[in-house]
């Protein structure tokens, strides 16, 4: 996703880095918004799901050591394997 120059100042300005803001788009809902946009919001009853869902990415995490994913460059993942 392309990133502004006037995205960048703003967060700048209200002090949310962009490790927040890719959290909300990742995990936000979408909504219609003015302009052909949608907005982006994480619902106060969703933070404690994210944050069990989060919890089990982390013991997840020691996991991914020596893995590899495969994928053709128009996005098929081809294959997964040991390093």
């Amino acid at each position: 996703m392309l990133i502004t120059k006037h995205v960048l100042s703003r967060s700048q300005q209200r002090g949310i880095p962009r490790s927040i803001v890719e959290l909300i788009l990742q995990y936000g809902e979408p909504k219609n918004a003015p302009g052909n946009a949608y907005k982006y919001e994480v619902a106060g009853k969703t933070i404690p799901q994210l944050q069990s869902h989060l919890k089990g990415l982390l013991q997840e995490v020691e996991k991914l050591r020596d893995k590899v994913v495969v994928v053709s460059d128009d996005g098929c993942i081809i294959t997964v394997y040991h390093k």
